[in-house]
Formats: structure tokens, C-alpha cells, sequence
């Protein structure tokens, strides 16, 4: 089981300007298209699938993994508490 995420964001400003007169539209647009630069669409579908697609199977392969790291773990843990000669059989026990 796991969790995957790919973000990106953008932002923008927009500024306002009122010049001319009654009328003069002309002025306006003008002042608008300089000062509110557009925001450009930067999602890049591939790049998103690709990036998921890596983080699926690498959430696949510690799932293989992971069990066998943790059974291998916990042999060696108990092996060496069978070894423990300071430890009497009931603490042994106790410990496993």
C-alpha cells in the first residue's frame, strides 16, 4: 500500500491602470496587456504519468521488500536472545 503525489502551481498579479478618457477603450486595453502578463499552462502530462507511474512501482517493490526485512529482523533479534547467556529461560521467553 502507499501514497503518491506530483504538484505544480502558479500565480498571478493583476494590475489595473485607468488612463485616457470616456471612451478611449484603446488606452485601457493597452495599459491592461502590459501590465497583466498571461499565465502560461505548464502541465505536462507525461511528466505527471511518468513521475506517478515510477512511484507506483516503487511502493510495489518495498511491499515485496518490506516483509521479508522485517521477518529477517526478528529472526536474527531472537536468535540472539536464545544466545544471551545472562538471560535465564523465562526472560527468554519473556523477550521473544
Amino acid at each position: 500500500m502507499g501514497y503518491g503525489t506530483d504538484g505544480d502551481d502558479q500565480t498571478s498579479t493583476t494590475f489595473a491602470g485607468v488612463t485616457g478618457m470616456a471612451g478611449k477603450s484603446e488606452a485601457t486595453t493597452g495599459t491592461r496587456d502590459i501590465l497583466n502578463e498571461p499565465l502560461v499552462n505548464s502541465f505536462d502530462v507525461a511528466r505527471v504519468t511518468e513521475e506517478l507511474g515510477a512511484q507506483t512501482q516503487i511502493t510495489k517493490e518495498f511491499g515485496k521488500e518490506a516483509p521479508k526485512a522485517v521477518a529477517e529482523f526478528a529472526k536474527d533479534r531472537i536468535n540472539a536472545i536464545k544466545k544471551d547467556p545472562t538471560l535465564t529461560m523465562d526472560e527468554k521467553l519473556a523477550e521473544i
